[in-house]
């Protein structure tokens, strides 16, 4: 049995019998860029995933060609509800930026949050990965398996 939920940018599954949550970075036409809609919905999955009793271990990836071409700053929009968004920095489980309005462009708040992941995280980069999201590759997972399309940059 799966269990399948999309997203506006992320497309995540629960495979029931292996007890592994996969999130597909999915939006594969903009090469699965690095947006601040992105970063809180990687906050919600993350967060679901922690507290799932079925999840066991989580395998992250990219949606076609690339994991992602890293961040893109010129798309400032918000897809999540406000209230959530606030909820999760008030748990301080949101964006962590480093003064009042300010952007989170360091990611601490992800980083925190996949620091502090105490079941097995997997990433298969299979492309591209640019910037903060070649960061998230390589050092916040326990495995990383890479295709032989995989760039670092």
């Amino acid at each position: 049995v799966e269990e399948e939920i999309q997203l506006t940018r992320l497309h995540f599954t629960i495979d029931e019998k292996t007890g592994v949550a996969t999130i597909f970075w999915n939006e594969p036409k903009k090469l699965n860029r690095l947006t601040v809609s992105l970063i809180m919905e990687l906050q919600i999955v993350l967060e679901q995933c922690k507290r799932d009793p079925r999840v066991k271990a989580l395998l992250w990836t990219g949606a076609g060609t690339a994991f992602s071409c890293g961040a893109d700053f010129g798309d400032p929009s918000m897809v999540v509800d406000q209230e959530i968004v606030e909820g999760y920095n008030k748990a301080g489980k949101g964006s962590m930026p480093i003064a009042e309005g300010a952007s989170d462009i360091a990611l601490k708040g992800l980083v925190m949050q996949m620091m502090g992941l105490e079941k097995p995280s997997i990433c298969a980069c299979n492309g591209l990965a640019v910037g903060g999201s070649a960061n998230f590759v390589l050092l916040l997972h326990d495995f990383v398996l890479c295709a032989p399309e995989a760039k670092f940059k």
